[in-house]
């Protein structure tokens, strides 16, 4: 999957929330995750937003020269959003 166009051709999904009603949810679902792995800001209406990965470099830019490398290679990804197929690789 490659940039937001890609999020078109992603097929509904019907998810069924605790209260038994059902859900579909189509593009959405895929196209909020490619803005936060590029750098949407515009489209987030968020301005000084860069995208997950360029955050994570800057953020690791601001530390001591010599623990970069550690924390580069020590990155741990957990929650919902990290359960999106490529996302670890992307990041």
């Amino acid at each position: 999957m490659e940039g937001i166009g890609a999020a078109t051709q992603v097929r509904s999904q019907t998810f069924e929330l605790p209260d038994g009603t059902p859900l579909t949810i189509g593009n959405p679902r895929v196209s909020l995750m490619e803005q936060f792995l590029t750098n949407a800001g515009d489209t987030l209406k968020q301005p000084n937003f860069t995208g997950l990965p360029t955050m994570a470099v800057e953020a690791i830019g601001k530390t001591d020269i010599d623990i970069r490398r550690d924390l580069f290679s020590n990155i741990i990804l957990t929650g919902g959003n990290s359960c999106f197929r490529g996302f670890v690789e992307r990041l």
